[in-house]
């Protein structure tokens, strides 16, 4: 006999069919990053990964977003603003910090929009759908990757800034939009970016130091914009334009006293 049975029962040699719910399970554990089924369309596809990884042009941008037009009876779907007496006391950083984060929000809630237009499209339509139904499938659904995405780039722009803090002034530059991100934040070889920046650093460094000091600057310039300034050589004029001469002053008033005394 090929098949010998095991201690257990089962034939050895015969392997045991896998139950997918478990191999599904185990997928979970695996990674964190779960996958599914590939996108039909290798063409869309390729434009989704070039979407996440680039921002829309703000000319584009500013298109897609006046072509959503607010449903009149969904009055609800719009951005939070702030309430005018609490903007007026928070600090200017603060207001430029949410007017940012506001414009992240209207992006998504435009980016809302097709995809509810979507969604009442396919309950209303029930008998299926002509060729203009389906261009309008195709538009809505494209216009809402456009949005969604670029709202992603524009969170992590964000994300960027808020650590600049922390990061420090040296390295700051890495919170620029010109230091890619991929799946990690600050882009995939840190340690390049951290020695070209230090690298920079080292050369700004020298070349300050070479030219050395700033000069102490002497003098006083007004708000006419006068050249001239006040230093231990220059004497004051007076409106007539003769040399203003403090001394001769008080010489002239002991002389004055000197003579009153004497005539007493």
């Amino acid at each position: 006999m090929d098949k010998v049975a095991g201690e257990d029962g089962d034939l050895e040699g015969e392997k045991p069919e896998e139950d997918e719910t478990l191999a599904d399970l185990e997928k979970e554990y695996e990674s964190e990053d779960l996958t599914g089924k590939n996108i039909h369309s290798p063409q869309l596809a390729k434009l989704l990964n070039k979407m996440f990884r680039n921002r829309l042009p703000d000319k584009l941008l500013k298109d897609k977003l006046e072509r959503q037009a607010r449903p009149e009876n969904c009055d609800t779907i719009k951005p939070t603003r702030v309430n005018p007496g609490i903007w007026r006391k928070l600090r200017e950083p603060t207001q430029r910090r949410d007017l940012q984060l506001f414009k992240i929000q209207q992006a998504l809630v435009k980016g809302i929009i097709p995809i509810a237009r979507l969604t009442d499209l396919s309950m209303t339509e029930k008998k299926g759908l002509d060729q203009e139904g389906v261009q309008q499938i195709k538009q809505f659904g494209l216009d809402a990757l456009s949005l969604l995405t670029h709202v992603n780039y524009e969170l992590n722009m964000q994300r960027k800034q808020l650590m600049k803090p922390d990061i420090g002034r040296d390295y700051a530059s890495l919170c620029s939009p010109h230091v890619p991100f991929t799946d990690w934040l600050f882009g995939d070889d840190l340690q390049k970016q951290l020695k070209d920046i230090g690298d920079v650093n080292k050369i700004g460094a020298k070349v300050q130091g070479h030219r050395g000091p700033p000069r102490p600057t002497t003098g006083y310039v007004n708000n006419n914009n006068s050249k001239g300034s006040f230093s231990h050589r220059n004497q004051s004029k007076n409106l007539k334009g003769q040399t203003y001469k403090p001394w001769r002053r008080k010489d002239s008033q002991k002389s004055n006293t000197n003579n009153k005394r004497s005539s007493q």
